[in-house]
């Protein structure tokens, strides 16, 4: 299993990136993470397991999202911008979700990459046995980090391009999952697959949405929960 040193890879963001902001940010959040977990026994779901209520119902869903998914294609789609360093972990763990289907594939489209993010897509699409598309291109355009208009009609238009890469090379997929593909801890591949069974219950719904709770430190030193990357 690749591993990726997340409090190393802040500090090489801190030190190339000419934005004071996130170089300080970079550098607090990489102290934090030194003191905060072991990366060697760190698991998603031994972080935050299903309360104990939930458990046998969560269980049950998951077994019926599993059968389900053994029969279907999915396609999981995802935007990429300077995220070099965990993007082969990340990729790895959308096999690993994809091997849980039928059949799968991974389109990613990605944008404006200073640092390695083109050469690592357009590797891992060159050995994937046409499992993963990559769309790369350089538009010019500033890396935004607030909430600017510009901001969402760019990614408005980048959702668009992955939505119009499905239509016409993977008609025949089942479902569509988009994902951050640069969540650091990665997600629980259980409760992806129980969202899948609460889809099949609830077969008047279109989609699932979710948007993952953190605990990480903001402006200051306190530590908070948010919500995760909304954005993505």
């Amino acid at each position: 299993m690749a591993t990726v040193d997340i409090a190393a890879e802040l500090r090489r963001i801190a030190s190339t990136t000419d934005d004071k902001d996130i170089r300080d940010m970079a550098e607090k959040i990489a102290d934090f993470e030194e003191r905060r977990v072991d990366a060697g026994t760190y698991l998603v779901d031994d972080v935050l397991p299903v309360d104990t209520e939930w458990a046998e119902l969560f269980a049950e869903v998951a077994e019926e999202g599993q059968k389900a998914a053994s029969r279907m294609h999915i396609t999981i789609c995802g935007m990429a911008r300077n995220i070099g360093g965990i993007l082969p972990l990340t990729l790895m763990r959308l096999r690993a979700l994809g091997l849980r289907f039928a059949d799968f594939n991974i389109v990613v489209v990605e944008n404006d990459s200073e640092d390695d993010t083109k050469e690592v897509l357009l590797n891992a699409a060159e050995n994937s046995d046409g499992k993963l598309a990559a769309k790369c291109q350089d538009f010019g355009w500033p890396h935004l980090h607030g909430f600017e208009p510009a901001r969402v009609e760019r990614y408005a238009m980048l959702r668009n391009q992955y939505r119009e890469i499905v239509a016409t090379d993977f008609r025949h997929t089942d479902m569509v999952l988009a994902v951050d593909l640069d969540c650091w801890g990665g997600w629980s591949l259980p409760g992806l697959i129980n969202g899948i069974g609460w889809m099949k219950r609830h077969k008047a719904a279109a989609c699932m949405a979710s948007t993952s709770l953190f605990q990480g430190l903001h402006i200051g030193d306190d530590l908070h929960f948010g919500h995760y990357d909304t954005w993505a």
